[in-house]
């Protein structure tokens, strides 16, 4: 409610994140081609070409990251859905279908940090593969869930060696955005406002 708004609307920074638990700590990219097929390798990438010409290198991590909202209609486009409102992430945030949609092929070849100490000498390894999965919430009301296969280089053994024990149970993505629009009263924000 108002809490919220005043902390969207006051923002210093327009940088986002937040968490999301590991599906599958030891994907193969075999595993991955069998959830996705042909939507996932029908033109396979330099990277997953590289990882799996690499064997072993990588350990392949598989995570829902983000889902997007569905918002009400024009004039009243800011508003989120209620069948929606459980998919806000724990940062207040949420992506309508259609950003989701269009900036979702933009984290592959993203790379892979710890902490969000972004630095490529300090990179972990790379996001290799992006795809959104479109889920029916309610009748007339669809998501889209964004599944990331991240390859950690296992050069870094005590992160690989987390993932596979289960200490390290979360991804967290982190974004940069030009605008954001208050889901309570409309205010859109844009950088420097």
């Amino acid at each position: 409610g108002k809490r919220m708004c005043e902390a969207i609307c006051n923002r210093e920074s327009l940088r986002k994140s937040a968490n999301a638990e590991i599906q599958d700590p030891k994907m193969t990219l075999d595993n991955w081609d069998r959830l996705y097929g042909k939507r996932a390798f029908g033109t396979k990438t330099a990277s997953l070409r590289k990882v799996a010409d690499a064997g072993t290198r990588y350990l392949l991590s598989h995570c829902t990251i983000m889902s997007s909202v569905m918002v009400e209609p024009d004039p009243e486009d800011w508003l989120v859905k209620p069948e929606c409102s459980h998919l806000i992430n724990n940062n207040e945030d949420g992506w309508t279908n259609e950003v989701l949609q269009l900036s979702n092929r933009s984290f592959m070849g993203g790379f892979n940090f710890v902490e969000h100490y972004q630095n490529s000498k300090h990179a972990k390894g790379h996001i290799l593969y992006s795809i959104l999965r479109r889920v029916t919430i309610a009748p007339d009301v669809w998501v889209y869930f964004c599944d990331i296969l991240v390859a950690t280089d296992r050069a870094h053994e005590e992160l690989t060696s987390g993932i596979l024990g289960g200490e390290v149970r979360y991804m967290s993505m982190g974004c940069v955005t030009d605008m954001v629009v208050c889901s309570y009263c409309g205010k859109r924000i844009k950088e420097g406002d």
